[in-house]
This record gives C-alpha cells, sequence and structure tokens, in this order.
C-alpha cells in the first residue's frame, strides 16, 4: 500500500449493519471499516437503517472521495442493481494500480473486479491477482484489508470440501462471520448451517 502523509479526516456512516468508519484524505481514502465494536455476539441488522453521516472531523462538502463513499454504500445496500456505474479504483489513495504494486494491493485490485453476487475462492483470487500459488498470500490480504465491503473479502470463500460443500469461512479474524453471512445472503446467496446452498 502505498503510504500517504495526508492529514487524515474521519466521517462515521449509519448503515444496515451499523456504523461505519470512513477515513480519508484529498486523495481518496484509507480506510472503510464496520465499527470494530461490532462482533457476532453483538451484531443487530437492520435492512430499513439508512445511510447517513452521523460525525464528521473535516468539512465533507470538499472532499468528493468521502461523498462518494458514502453514496457507494447507500447504493450497495439500498439499491444494488445501480453498483456497475460506481468506479471503487478512483476512490482509493492507498491502493497502488501498477503493474509493480505490492502483492496486497494487487489482490485488493483483482477483489474489485469479483461482482456483486459472485464469489471466489482464496486459489482463484491468488490466480485473478497474478500469484495462482500465494493463496495464503491472498488470505493475509485479505485479513488486513482497510476497505471492508468495497474491496469485498466477504467475497471470498475457502475452497469447497470433498463433499462439494462450499462453507462460509471467516471473517474479521473470525469475529464477524455473521456479518460476513448477512452480506452474501443480502448478494443473492442462500445459506444454511455456515454453508452455501
Amino acid at each position: 500500500m502505498k503510504k500517504c502523509a495526508n492529514k487524515l479526516s474521519q466521517i462515521v456512516v449509519t448503515s444496515p449493519i451499523g456504523n461505519i468508519l470512513v477515513e480519508f484524505c484529498t486523495f481518496g481514502l484509507h480506510s472503510v471499516n464496520q465499527d470494530p465494536e461490532i462482533n457476532d455476539r453483538n451484531f443487530q441488522p437492520d435492512f430499513r437503517r439508512k445511510v447517513e453521516i452521523l460525525d464528521t472531523s473535516s468539512s465533507l462538502k470538499s472532499n468528493q472521495h468521502a461523498l462518494n463513499c458514502v453514496h457507494w454504500l447507500d447504493t450497495y445496500f439500498h439499491n444494488s442493481n445501480a453498483l456497475t456505474g460506481v468506479s471503487e479504483q478512483q476512490l482509493f489513495c492507498t491502493i497502488e494500480q501498477t503493474t509493480d504494486a505490492p502483492f496486497y494491493d494487487k489482490v485488493y485490485v483483482a477483489l474489485l473486479k469479483v461482482p456483486f453476487g459472485k464469489t471466489v475462492s482464496y486459489k482463484e483470487l491468488a490466480t485473478l491477482a497474478g500469484s495462482p500459488k500465494a493463496t495464503r498470500a491472498a488470505g493475509s490480504a485479505m485479513a488486513n484489508n482497510p476497505f471492508q465491503l468495497m474491496v469485498p473479502c466477504h467475497r471470498v470463500l475457502p475452497s469447497p470440501s470433498t463433499s462439494g460443500k462450499q462453507r462460509v469461512g471467516n471473517y474479521s479474524s473470525g469475529k464477524k462471520v455473521s456479518v460476513k453471512e448477512w452480506l452474501l445472503v443480502h448478494e443473492g446467496h442462500g445459506l444454511k448451517n455456515g454453508h452455501l446452498v
């Protein structure tokens, strides 16, 4: 990831999965993450909850990247059919999008191409990022993903078992599996006992 010495600002955005914290500078987003206090024990999704800005530490009106992020989140939760018109890649300050970028960044850029409603395995993601044998490194990139939802790590699943069952796998170091399950159902997947159906 690129280093950025610019001053960071933060907004708190409400959403159906709880508050989302967005950090940004004048050049783009630095992180988009669900409130760290949310976990499997206290996760209470509410699809009726609007995407709205609760709190800001900066003049939001002057930062188009932050405004685009809020719009993207609203579209994701409440008008997902329109997601194709949103270009996530143009929002990020810290993701390098060059051929010689660090592997994590290549993974993030590759994952941006996995559309709403689709999933990939860690092995498939490593292949999309140009390193088919780097399955563990792709998993590590997901564990360190600073852009929850926008770089959709919830769409990355373990390889199916020998019986053909597709487990959902971990999310947020295993602390938010129920969030991952909710997001997959929101994107049209069936779910039963922690497996896609």
